[in-house]
C-alpha cells in the first residue's frame, strides 16, 4: 500500500474511533436532577455578586456529570459549583467552572455542558455564584416547592458586613437540571478518545506491515 493511503486509513481510524468513542459516551447521559423549568418571569431570587444560591441533590448511584443547568433570567457571567454535603449548607467544593447567559426577554436553561466531573453516590450541592472577576446580575424565577422535587433542600451565600457565609432557606424554588452517566468510571476525555484512535491506527499499520 503507498504511503499516502496509510495515512488516510490511518487518520480515519482515528477519526472513526473519536466518533464513536463521543456517540457512546453521549447516549449513555441520562437526566439526573431535573425539576423542570420555572415561570417564564423577568425577576425572582436574585444572582448577583453579593447572593449566590444552591440546592442539594442525591445521587443513588455513582455518575459523571455532563450537564449542569439553571433556570435563570441573566446576562453575563457566574460559576456553577458542585460541593460535598455540609448537612443545611453546602460543605467543600469539589469543581466548578464558569459559564455566560445570553442576554434575552425570556428565563431559559443557562449553565455548563460536556463536562466531565465524577460523583459517588450520596448527596452533594450544586451552586450558582456570581464569583469576582464574574458580571452576571439577574434572577431565578422560582418553581412551586420547597425546594421544588428531587432538590432535598436550598440555601444561599449572603455577602454582609459581618462576613460572607451559606444560610439554609428552603424557599428559594430553583430550577435546576443535571444529566450524566451512572457508572463507576468517567466519561473518556477528548485527549483519551484521540490516544485510543491513535493506538488502533498503530495496530492497524502494524498489521498491515506484517501482511505485506
Amino acid at each position: 500500500m503507498k504511503k499516502g493511503k496509510k495515512t488516510k486509513s490511518a487518520i480515519m481510524v482515528v477519526l472513526v474511533t473519536m466518533l464513536f468513542c463521543w456517540m457512546v459516551s453521549s447516549s449513555w447521559a441520562i437526566p439526573l436532577v431535573d425539576t423542570g423549568p420555572g415561570p417564564n418571569y423577568t425577576s425572582g431570587v436574585s444572582l448577583y455578586s453579593d447572593q449566590w444560591v444552591g440546592a442539594e441533590f442525591s445521587l443513588a448511584h455513582n455518575a459523571t456529570l455532563t450537564d449542569i443547568y439553571g433556570w435563570i433570567y441573566a446576562q453575563g457571567t457566574a460559576h456553577v459549583g458542585i460541593y460535598s454535603d455540609g448537612g443545611t449548607i453546602p460543605g467543600t467544593e469539589l469543581y466548578s467552572s464558569q459559564f455566560s447567559a445570553a442576554p434575552s426577554l425570556d428565563a431559559a436553561w443557562y449553565g455548563l455542558s460536556g463536562i466531565n466531573w465524577y460523583l459517588s453516590s450520596g448527596d452533594y450541592w450544586v451552586t450558582f455564584e456570581v464569583r469576582s472577576g464574574d458580571t452576571m446580575f439577574g434572577a431565578i424565577p422560582p418553581l412551586n416547592g420547597n425546594p421544588p422535587p428531587p432538590l432535598l433542600k436550598e440555601a444561599f451565600f449572603k455577602t454582609t458586613s459581618g462576613g460572607n457565609f451559606w444560610i439554609p432557606y428552603n424557599s428559594l424554588g430553583l430550577g435546576v437540571r443535571i444529566e450524566g452517566v451512572e457508572g463507576t468510571a468517567q466519561v473518556p476525555e477528548p485527549t483519551t478518545m484521540l490516544l485510543l484512535g491513535l493506538g488502533l491506527a498503530g495496530l492497524a499499520g502494524v498489521r498491515r506491515k506484517f501482511k505485506e
